[in-house]
């Protein structure tokens, strides 16, 4: 068994993934048409859950810690209050 990945189960997670980045980016327009304050905020708290949930290993470079600071501290600064 092998475990390699065929070329149609990358192409199938591609198209997932996607799918999934125009269903968030639906999500925001239309939370936009709302109010721009509603979509900023869902955009703000999904920075904010992302940068928390996705924690690099202690023994992770540098740089992927830095981004993981980076991006709670995007999400964080740009949500409305």
């Amino acid at each position: 068994m092998t475990t390699q990945r065929t070329s149609r189960a990358l192409a199938r997670e591609a198209a997932g993934l996607c799918l999934t980045a125009f269903g968030v980016l639906g999500v925001l327009v239309a939370l936009g048409t709302l109010h721009w304050t509603v979509a900023s905020t869902a955009e703000a708290g999904g920075l904010v859950i992302t940068g928390l949930t996705l924690a690099p290993k202690p023994d992770a470079p540098r740089y992927a810690h830095i981004l993981r600071w980076t991006v709670c501290t995007i999400g964080l600064g740009s949500g409305s209050a």
